[in-house]
């Protein structure tokens, strides 16, 4: 086991299933990691890395209007003294990977994408004392000009990554604790006013996966049993509900849930198209928790 922990720094308002993600595959490797949220304040951040005197620093840039806010704490960080590997990553740094690396002058590099196995690569490489800058899937700055190296494909399958790190909740609705998480990643639509399509279809692999029913309704049984959860927020931008094959995926997820008790129990909230839903299939799924559909 290395030594040295890694450390990533994020919104934690709720879970940031993207960190959990990656930080599972961490764990699952023998690194040892450390969560910080990045609204404790840059003194605190700092503070904290001084504890565990990091390894890597990764920083999940979630929404563009932090861009700033993240520019100032890494300045900070490195102004007092903080010497490690950093590495930023999300959707925003994903698309606009220029104008962060000139905004962020502080970063080493940028994870592209889906992070999870490029980011391990990249702890390996660190950590062992080898190159890193031929990693697929980064981007970095060589003498002034931005490198992008070519992309990693997408996960293939979803139900191969651990189940995501998440920290005791603190958010409840109606005196009830919320997780979030997800049936797949991807979309198959291409709205003009939105940028998932071109997040997920910039590398190589399919778009759209789906996780196995069973599967996530196992992640919510034991999410119920282990830390009271009883409303599960699917972060999906598209729940699996057009076509036939996104309505036999639902009806299993339905049963499984029945089948484990869970139906009357919890809650769970989705986000699909008006024009996916079908009233006789979303009667079935507000019978087994349904609360909220947000088109």
């Amino acid at each position: 086991m290395p030594s040295k922990p890694i450390a990533l720094i994020s919104f934690q308002e709720q879970d940031n299933l993207g960190v959990g993600y990656i930080a599972s595959l961490l764990l699952q490797n023998k690194y040892s990691v450390r969560i910080i949220d990045f609204r404790v304040g840059k003194e605190k951040v700092l503070e904290e890395l001084r504890k565990v005197d990091p390894l890597l620093v990764g920083f999940s840039l979630i929404f563009q209007y932090h861009l700033y806010d993240f520019a100032e704490l890494i300045e900070y960080l490195r102004v007092c003294g903080v010497k490690a590997h950093f590495c930023i990553g999300g959707h925003y740094p994903s698309l606009r990977r220029d104008e962060v690396l000139q905004v962020i002058p502080g970063i080493d590099s940028i994870a592209l994408f889906e992070g999870e196995h490029t980011f391990l690569e990249l702890a390996r490489s660190i950590h062992e004392g080898r190159e890193w800058r031929e990693i697929r899937g980064l981007a970095y700055r060589r003498n002034g000009s931005m490198v992008v190296n070519p992309l990693r494909a997408l996960e293939e399958d979803l139900d191969n990554l651990p189940p995501p790190v998440r920290n005791p909740t603190r958010q409840s609705i109606l005196g009830k604790k919320i997780a979030t998480i997800i049936a797949g990643r991807g979309c198959l639509y291409n709205c003009s006013f939105c940028s998932i399509r071109q997040f997920y279809s910039s590398p190589p692999g399919r778009v759209k996966r789906i996780r196995r029913p069973e599967m996530v309704a196992r992640e919510i049984e034991l999410l119920h049993k282990e830390m009271d959860c009883s409303i599960f927020m699917f972060q999906d931008d598209d729940f699996p509900v057009a076509k036939k094959s996104g309505r036999e995926w639902a009806t299993r997820f339905c049963s499984e849930l029945r089948n484990r008790g869970l139906h009357d129990r919890i809650l769970w909230k989705i986000s699909c198209r008006c024009d996916e839903i079908e009233p006789s299939l979303f009667r079935m799924m507000k019978d087994s928790g349904l609360w909220l559909v947000y088109l």
